[in-house]
């Protein structure tokens, strides 16, 4: 896959993200606008005052608790693509090259190494 077709990738993975996420954001503003609460009164006569409750509240829909993590998941996706992991870098370095790398980079870290072929 050339650099060029790797970044266009990402950029299409990063929309489809920011989509997830408006949709996350609009099934949010559903359900609250929804009022899926109910409020009570308790009067305080000693205090002069009355005290509002939330009596019950309706459970968050299955359906916005999938879309958050979908929208989590294709999130991560574009910097996947970008920076790719260690375990590709052996199909696209000779094995000499990734041993000296391997030696001088920490474990927990990824770089967005790739020849063009």
């Amino acid at each position: 896959m050339s650099t060029q077709s790797r970044i266009q990738g990402v950029r299409l993975k990063a929309e489809r993200a920011k989509k997830h996420i408006r949709d996350v954001d609009s099934g949010i503003r559903t359900f609250c606008d929804s009022e899926p609460y109910t409020l009570e009164i308790e009067p305080k006569p000693q205090i002069q005052h009355v005290a509002l409750y939330v009596s019950s509240v309706e459970p968050i829909p299955d359906e916005i608790s999938l879309m958050i993590g979908d929208a989590f998941t294709i999130s991560g996706v574009p910097l996947t693509i970008l920076f790719g992991n260690w375990s590709m870098l052996a199909v696209v370095l000779p094995t000499r090259t990734l041993t000296s790398l391997s030696a001088k980079v920490p474990s927990n870290m990824h770089l967005p190494l790739a020849r063009e072929k």
